[in-house]
């Protein structure tokens, strides 16, 4: 379907990747973690306020665009590598890595 509109341009596929990549971010972001925000305040228990306070969830937010590209470049090794053999496993934990503004 990608390949009919825009003909035999590879360079599209990285761009798509990286835009669905950032949408899951804002998705996720700023969609998913005000409502696990609210859910949390709404509860009894004391323990599950320290991660909102300490911004846990703005980090585990940083997994969504990771799982985008980790099952992107799946589908679409040869767009993004030109023949170099990178393991899955070590992409994701690099793009983990290198994505958290902290580097714990």
């Amino acid at each position: 379907m990608i390949g009919e509109f825009f003909g035999d341009e590879s360079w599209i596929y990285p761009i798509i990747m990286f835009g669905a990549a950032a949408l899951a971010y804002l998705i996720v972001r700023f969609l998913g973690v005000p409502l696990l925000y609210r859910g949390i305040m709404r509860t009894r228990s004391q323990w599950d306020d320290l991660f909102v306070k300490r911004g846990a969830f703005k980090l585990i937010a940083l997994f969504a665009p990771a799982v985008v590209l980790y099952i992107g470049v799946a589908h679409f090794p040869e767009f993004f590598f030109q023949g170099f053999h990178v393991p899955r496993r070590h992409l994701l934990i690099h793009i983990m890595w290198q994505g958290n503004p902290y580097n714990l």
